[in-house]
C-alpha cells in the first residue's frame, strides 16, 4: 500500500521480480511467494566468504523494470540482496531522482532523493510505503543519518535556486515513528549533500557549495559543517579547498574524515584538451558514464581532515585514475577507505597508515561503471555497478571474493544492513 502524506492512497500490491539471480514475486496479501533461478552461473555462493546481512540500494530508472513496463511507469526500484542466501527482492517506488537508502532498523528504510521533491519511508517487510514532500522552495539533497537513540532521521535539503552565499540548505529532523518533521535548521552552507556520524556523536555534513554552474569551482563554496546531535545546531564551519564541490564523506573509527571533491567540465572538445593538459598531455579514455551524463571529469585529490583540525589535506596517487569520485566507505578491519571513480572506471583503496593508493579497474572486477561501495565485514567490501553487478572484495588485497549478477537500474549508492 502506498500512502501519501496528504492523504492520497495508491495500491502497489507487488514485489517486483529481479532479472539477476533468484527472484521472488509476492503480494502484500497472503499469496505464497514463487521463486525461480534465472542464472545459475552468476549465482556465486556467499558460503565461505563470510558475508552476512543484506545489501540495499535504490535505482533511479524504475521505468525500465519489466513489471513497471507492463503495469505503468514507476520512477525507482528498491533492491534487497541477501548475502547469505543470494536471494533478491525488488520493490517499485514512485519517487523521482532516487539516490540512497538509510537503514532505520525496526522502522524500516528511508529512500532518499537527490534534487528531488520527496523521500519515501518503507517498512522492514518492504510493504507499506509513505511519501513525504519537501517544503516549498527546497529539494531533498541526497543523504542523511539515522540517530538511533533519538529515533530520528536527519535529512539534507538544498534551496532550489542558490544565487548567494547565504542561500543555505536546511537539515530536517524527522520522527521515525510518526514521520512528523520535528525541526528544520539552517545547514550554514550551500547545497548540503552527505552526512556522517563522528566518534564523539556529532554529525559532519558536506556541502556542494554550488551557486551557478556545476563546472565552475570559482563559483563554488564547498564546506563541511559540524552539527550537534542533540540540538541539531551547527557548531563549526570548515571551508574545503575550492577544487570543486565537496560531495561524499566517510569517517574512520579514530575520527579521520575523508571527503570527495568533484569537478566536471562540459561535454566538448575544449574540455577534453583542458583535462589532457592537466594530465601532462596524456590521452585518457572517456567513460560511458561521461558520455551518458555529457560531462568530463577532472582529475583531483581526495581530502582528509584529522580530528580537532580545521585544514584539509590533499592526497592523490595516479591522477588519471582519480577522475570524478562517486562513493566512499571506510573498512574498519583493513583501516582503509574505498572509493569508486565511475568516470575513470576505477575503484581505489586508500590506506590510512601508509598514505598510499591501490587501484582496480572496473574490467578486472567484472563491472562497467562502479558506483556504490559499502563495508560489509569481516574485511569485505561490496562494490556495485550502476546498472548490473555486485562484487565482494578482500579489504586488504582488493581480490574478488564473489561476484553476482543483479540488475540495479541506475543505482548510485549501496548500504549494508547487518541483520
Amino acid at each position: 500500500m502506498f500512502v501519501n502524506r496528504r492523504g492520497a492512497l495508491k495500491t502497489i500490491g507487488f514485489v517486483a521480480p529481479c532479472l539477476g539471480l533468484n527472484y521472488i514475486i509476492e503480494s502484500n496479501a497472503s499469496a505464497e511467494p514463487r521463486r525461480r533461478d534465472l542464472n545459475e552461473v552468476a549465482k556465486a555462493p556467499s558460503v565461505g566468504v563470510g558475508a552476512t546481512g543484506k545489501i540495499m540500494c535504490i535505482g533511479a530508472s524504475g521505468r525500465r523494470h519489466p513489471v513497471a513496463l507492463s503495469k505503468g511507469n514507476v520512477d525507482a526500484v528498491l533492491t534487497e540482496f541477501d548475502l547469505a542466501t543470494t536471494n533478491v527482492r525488488q520493490v517499485l517506488i514512485p519517487m523521482s531522482h532516487a539516490h540512497a537508502v538509510l537503514d532505520a532498523h525496526s522502522f524500516g528504510y528511508i529512500c532518499t532523493s537527490f534534487d528531488g521533491d520527496s523521500f519515501v519511508m518503507i517498512d522492514a517487510g518492504l510493504g507499506k510505503q509513505t511519501l513525504y514532500r519537501a517544503p516549498v522552495g527546497y529539494k531533498y539533497a541526497g543523504h542523511g543519518v539515522i540517530l538511533d537513540q533519538k529515533k530520528v532521521c536527519l535529512l539534507a535539503l538544498k534551496k532550489e535556486k542558490a544565487i548567494s552565499e547565504k542561500d543555505f540548505g536546511i537539515l530536517q529532523a524527522i520522527d521515525l515513528a510518526t514521520g512528523k518533521v520535528l525541526s528544520e535548521i539552517a545547514s550554514e552552507g550551500v547545497g548540503p549533500h552527505d552526512m556522517a556520524l563522528m566518534p564523539d556523536g556529532k554529525i559532519a555534513v558536506s556541502h556542494y557549495g554550488d551557486l551557478d554552474r556545476y563546472d565552475s569551482p570559482e563559483k563554488s563554496i564547498p564546506r563541511l559543517t559540524i552539527v550537534d546531535s542533540i540540538s541539531f545546531k551547527v557548531q563549526n564551519v570548515i571551508d574545503s579547498p575550492r577544487f570543486g564541490s565537496l560531495t561524499h564523506i566517510s569517517i574512520s573509527k579514530d575520527g579521520l574524515l575523508c571527503g570527495l571533491p568533484v569537478r566536471v567540465l562540459p561535454w566538448e572538445s575544449g574540455s577534453y584538451n583542458y583535462i589532457k593538459s592537466a594530465l601532462g598531455n596524456r590521452d585518457f579514455d572517456v567513460s560511458l558514464a561521461e558520455e551518458n551524463e555529457k560531462k568530463l571529469g577532472m582529475p583531483g585529490p581526495i581530502l582528509t581532515l584529522a580530528p580537532n583540525e580545521t585544514a584539509f589535506r590533499s592526497h592523490i596517487g595516479e591522477d588519471i585514475k582519480q577522475r570524478r569520485p562517486q562513493s566512499i566507505a571506510y573498512d574498519q578491519d583493513s583501516h582503509a577507505f574505498f572509493i569508486t571513480f565511475p568516470y575513470a572506471s576505477t575503484v581505489a583503496r586508500f590506506d590510512i597508515a601508509s598514505n598510499t593508493f591501490m587501484y582496480r579497474g572496473a574490467f578486472e572486477l567484472g563491472l562497467t561503471t562502479p558506483r556504490g561501495v559499502a563495508s560489509i565485514g569481516p574485511s569485505l567490501v561490496a562494490i556495485s555497478d550502476q546498472e548490473q553487478g555486485l562484487v565482494l572484495l578482500d579489504g586488504r588485497t582488493m581480490s574478488v571474493k564473489a561476484r553476482y549478477r543483479i540488475s540495479l537500474y541506475d543505482a548510485t549508492h549501496i548500504s549494508h544492513v547487518p541483520r
